[in-house]
């Protein structure tokens, strides 16, 4: 077979859940092992087809409305969070971190300027010691880090951000979760 493109260093960084230990699939598709599932924390999100055939956990206020994933790591940990990127101005921002790391956090943006709308990913290293941002890749690379235990628990919350006001949130999307 031909060679990569890229150098192997780089493709390490997205190497990513060939064998899922969790996996959230708002179709239903979910991994059989689901590590606790989704709960509802604080505020509002909904699981619901907004367009045909495009379910999502989906939130459009109250501000800091959160939503919370039980996730199973692995040796080498990695989560995957996929989220819906659009253009429309109605389009809002989240705050991604671990329950069990609350002060290393990210924050994606749920609009952007090119005209099309698809689901994003941003890879997660948790067991990682330091938060970084992979800023070459802007917030589809890899994303956050918060020195969590290989084989443990853990709890990834998605935390409704950049509201201008307590019900003026702007839309933002989870379309999947998957943890190894």
């Amino acid at each position: 077979p031909p060679s990569p493109l890229s150098h192997p260093h780089l493709l390490a960084k997205y190497d990513v859940c060939r064998e899922p230990l969790t996996m959230y699939d708002p179709t239903g598709q979910s991994h059989p092992d689901t590590a606790g599932g989704v709960t509802l924390a604080r505020g509002n999100w909904t699981l619901y087809a907004d367009r045909p055939n495009k379910p999502g956990w989906i939130s459009h206020g109250p501000a800091n409305s959160e939503l919370v994933f039980t996730l199973r790591l692995g040796a080498d940990p990695r989560v995957v969070v996929s989220y819906l990127k659009s253009y429309g101005p109605a389009m809002g921002s989240a705050k991604i971190y671990f329950k069990e790391a609350p002060l290393l956090f990210t924050t994606v943006e749920g609009r952007w300027k090119q005209k099309v709308s698809m689901s994003v990913p941003l890879v997660i290293s948790p067991a990682a010691p330091v938060y970084y941002m992979d800023r070459n890749n802007g917030d589809s690379g890899i994303g956050l880090a918060a020195g969590l235990p290989p084989h443990s628990l853990a709890h990834l919350v998605v935390q409704l951000a950049g509201c201008k006001g307590p019900t003026s949130c702007g839309k933002f999307k989870i379309v999947g979760v998957v943890s190894c």
